[in-house]
């Protein structure tokens, strides 16, 4: 009894760990927030460089991983989705560091990787893309309803 109870922990462990690593934000900031914490979060790591019309920012931000920040927001005002860009001289951030390599839809098109991943019970999924087979170039965090769109296009 004692074993099986054991084993059962280590299982429990495991997956606790696994989306332990799972991006739940990036730069604090997580669908569905509103554009004001947005904007005081990014304004602590970084400087709005421009606003779109189609609802999006472009940020600069001050970070060894990243250069780079886009969001996205919805006619409320609401992220939609945040986009982080990779440093190219940075600190490389590594696909298995921020969601499960093994529960993610993978696909290659030439050199570029594309991973898409929904953790357990969350709301949004998360997107990394790259042209290496190890280091990711974007990070995304989108809500549900965008990444189903944005795979069906």
């Amino acid at each position: 009894m004692k074993a099986v109870s054991l084993v059962l922990l280590l299982l429990a462990a495991a997956c606790a760990t696994q989306f332990a690593h799972a991006a739940r934000d990036v730069f604090g900031v997580r669908p569905e927030e509103r554009k004001a914490s947005v904007h005081a979060k990014l304004a602590a790591v970084g400087t709005l460089q421009r606003e779109e019309a189609n609802r999006q920012e472009v940020w600069a931000i001050r970070d060894p991983r990243y250069r780079g920040a886009i969001v996205g927001y919805d006619a409320e005002s609401r992220v939609r989705f945040i986009t982080a860009v990779a440093r190219d001289d940075g600190t490389p951030v590594r696909y298995a560091d921020v969601l499960d390599l093994a529960a993610a839809t993978h696909r290659t098109a030439g050199a570029t990787h594309n991973y898409r991943w929904r953790p357990p019970h969350a709301d949004y999924t998360i997107i990394a893309i790259g042209s290496d087979p190890e280091r990711l170039t974007y990070l995304t965090l989108t809500k549900d309803n965008d990444a189903e769109a944005e795979e069906d296009d």
